[in-house]
């Protein structure tokens, strides 16, 4: 069970069943310099998932780990940007942790450096003299060292994708860096509300874009509405939790539907945002309304009969 699931039952009984069932299923841990105790939490996560149940689903079988580090990281929003990795060499260190803390047997999904491609993609050029493209070039490099059961996915902003035009600069700049193609592909929808439709038009579009065998993961976690019209991403008012992890898509290109923003944690303050978003917690901490609207508005409660948590 994920630290913020833990934490929130022991202030909320009532969400007990609801999380019970959720933590039956694969989520992300993120890894992030946000974290002062990012090694001992990637420690309690990788001892969690050490006996999983025997199983031919890749990813019952699999350590997902989101890498959330790169220095200056959210350069344009904020929510997200603190942590301690100011300089190359610090995320070097970061990274170089992860990777000996990291000594399990079973397959490792790498999800890599949410916003940094869709930054690095914004027309204002905000990211200039970060080194974001250094970095991760650096941490494909190191991560995808460890051995051949890695799969590392960079992450790709939907935003980025939504045209042939669009779709062909992204993939240039994903090829130059991944130069020498130890991706297997890239991230899409994390911490969104996108479609898993709409995601598929985007894989689609980006794999043809790059030339290369690529292919992508869904972030699955709250998509079952799908998006508002104003495309917000906060703290979205009227959301689900989506279809639970599998490898089992039904879609050629999409290699598996994964949780990677664990449902219930927040966005971020939602300040400054739409009339679709709710005012939350710092980004990362345990939103408890939130939860509440995504369990009772997704996929267990609609599809598996599950019931709605009642409050008072």
């Amino acid at each position: 069970m994920i630290c913020s699931y833990a934490c929130a039952l022991k202030e909320h009984p009532e969400l007990t069943e609801a999380i019970e069932t959720l933590s039956k299923h694969p989520i992300a841990h993120w890894y992030t310099d946000r974290d002062p105790s990012a090694k001992e939490n990637l420690d309690a996560y990788l001892n969690t998932n050490e006996d999983c149940q025997e199983t031919d689903e890749p990813v019952l079988q699999s350590d997902v780990i989101v890498v959330y580090g790169l220095p200056s990281k959210d350069c344009k929003d904020h929510f997200s940007s603190d942590g301690y990795n100011k300089t190359t060499e610090d995320y070097k260190c970061f990274l170089q942790l992860l990777k000996e803390t990291n000594r399990s047997k079973k397959r490792t999904i790498y999800i890599l450096e949410p916003d940094a491609i869709g930054l690095l993609m914004d027309p204002d050029g905000v990211t200039k003299g970060l080194k974001y493209e250094k970095n991760l070039r650096m941490a494909i490099k190191m991560l995808s060292c460890r051995d051949s059961s890695s799969e590392i996915y960079i992450d790709i902003g939907y935003w980025c994708l939504g045209s042939d035009e669009q779709a062909a600069k992204v993939a240039k700049l994903v090829n130059y860096i991944d130069k020498h193609n130890k991706c297997k592909g890239i991230a899409l929808n994390t911490s969104n509300y996108r479609s898993n439709a709409e995601m598929d038009v985007s894989c689609e579009r980006f794999c043809r874009a790059s030339r290369r065998n690529y292919s992508c993961i869904v972030d699955t976690s709250r998509n079952y509405l799908g998006p508002p019209a104003s495309g917000e991403w906060c703290n979205v008012k009227h959301a689900g939790i989506g279809f639970p992890p599998t490898s089992s898509t039904g879609y050629k290109c999409i290699d598996y539907f994964l949780w990677v923003k664990p449902p219930g944690e927040s966005d971020g303050e939602g300040t400054d945002r739409s009339s679709d978003a709710m005012l939350g917690p710092p980004a990362g901490n345990f939103f408890y309304e939130h939860f509440l609207i995504l369990w009772n508005n997704g996929y267990f409660v609609r599809e598996q009969e599950a019931s709605k948590i009642k409050t008072h």
